[in-house]
């Protein structure tokens, strides 16, 4: 094993280096991801982006079930100099696949007895979440390694992938290309990057047996629940537009990932800047601290809203935009609702309110899914608008929620748990 690096003489200047390793990363990686979506259009039937976008959804609505199982397995297990978490993960990851597999297969079975569909989108769904699910493994070793650069470059190389491979399979054109740009963006830094997943992630000697308990109940009953309700409750309207067809889904997909892609490039920086400041802070200062943040959002996001009204109307994006777009104004809202409340949240898991942030995420997604089953009755058209202005809501009344909770809880002593993001 190569000999640990020396600490840094100057740990401030250190600390600068990352944040800007990470922010540069992460803002290069949404440009690409951003460019790739306006360009889907162009080389992509609606229907085929649309039904991509479903098992996108899946894709993130599985994997964190598989991901905080692997990261909680992997905290007690002690290995040598030549042990490797990728090795120790394989026959976790092939298990839980084998179980989804079957499951899959099942479920994919009622779907096209109910509306004829690609049977092979099963396959792709499985083997996109093996994929995604030991990027996440890579993605977290790296960070617990403190590796920033590398943490940086490989998002930069899976967007990067993933808009070339989207481009070279676009002749194909259907659904099968797009998913499979997908599965190599994530297969191929994995492999490329598989080094680094030598030794142990934690060694089970570093944390006290109650607080590895504590660690262990925190995320299998709080984090591992709140993802998988997070991306539930984010894409259930996805699946309620499958009645109107691939192409409506496919409409609504598109403005989404434009919105989400725009959020996420500021939105995925401040939760990390937050939660590293937010930690070394006097937890009675967080909620001043948490509120002053949000007031400070409030600009940004009006801009953010702004920019991209302004953009549809903008001969070079008009056309790129064009009929995808009918959508984007009232997703954007949504989205915008979701960056506002990245202080409050960052703050209150740092204080250890998972509990409480569940129940929310719980609260939403019924809410959220009696809009989505409304569908019959309301259109295509007029269910996203009522459904993107609810979620807007919803996510304004979380923050005033979370930012009335601050300060009344003690700081969770635990150490930061697994990082799920979102990519495409």
């Amino acid at each position: 094993m190569p000999s640990p690096r020396p600490p840094d003489p100057r740990p401030g200047r250190a600390r600068v280096r990352a944040f800007a390793a990470l922010l540069g990363g992460q803002l290069s990686a949404q440009l690409l991801g951003l460019l790739g979506i306006l360009l889907i259009p162009s080389f992509y039937p609606s229907a085929a982006f649309g039904q991509f976008s479903l098992i996108m959804a899946a894709t993130f609505i599985v994997q964190p079930l598989i991901s905080v199982r692997l990261e909680t397995a992997l905290l007690d297990v002690t290995a040598g100099p030549t042990g490797s978490v990728l090795r120790l993960a394989l026959p976790l990851v092939a298990r839980h696949l084998l179980i989804l597999a079957g499951l899959g297969a099942a479920a994919w079975a009622l779907l096209a007895w109910w509306r004829p569909a690609d049977q092979a989108v099963p396959l792709w769904l499985v083997g996109t979440v093996a994929a995604y699910t030991l990027y996440q493994l890579l993605f977290s070793t790296l960070l617990a390694q403190s590796a920033a650069g590398l943490v940086a470059a490989t998002r930069l190389f899976q967007a990067a992938l993933f808009f070339v491979l989207m481009l070279l399979l676009s002749r194909a054109g259907g659904a099968w290309a797009l998913s499979l740009a997908y599965l190599l963006s994530f297969a191929l830094p994995v492999l490329a990057l598989s080094g680094r997943l030598r030794g142990p992630q934690r060694e089970a000697s570093d944390l006290p047996d109650e607080q590895r308990r504590a660690l262990l109940r925190r995320y299998v009953w709080h984090a591992t629940p709140q993802s998988v309700l997070n991306f539930v409750s984010q894409y259930v309207l996805s699946f309620g537009l499958a009645r109107f067809g691939l192409t409506v889904v496919g409409h609504f997909a598109f403005a989404q990932r434009l919105a989400s892609t725009a959020q996420s490039s500021l939105g995925e920086t401040l939760r990390q800047f937050n939660a590293m400041r937010y930690r070394q802070q006097d937890p009675g200062t967080l909620r001043r601290a948490a509120a002053l943040d949000t007031l400070k959002l409030l600009p940004v996001a009006g801009a953010l809203f702004g920019l991209f009204m302004l953009a549809r109307h903008l001969p070079v994006l008009a056309p790129l935009l064009g009929e995808q777009a009918r959508y984007l104004p009232a997703v954007l809202l949504w989205y915008c609702s979701m960056l506002l409340n990245i202080p409050a949240n960052v703050a209150a898991t740092v204080l250890g309110l998972q509990r409480q942030i569940l129940s929310f995420e719980v609260f939403t997604l019924v809410v959220r899914s009696a809009v989505a089953a409304t569908g019959p009755w309301l259109g295509a058209d007029l269910l996203v608008t009522v459904f993107c202005l609810i979620s807007a809501g919803i996510n304004v009344a979380f923050t005033l929620y979370l930012l009335r909770l601050l300060g009344r809880a003690a700081p969770a002593a635990l150490p930061a748990g697994p990082v799920v993001t979102e990519a495409l």
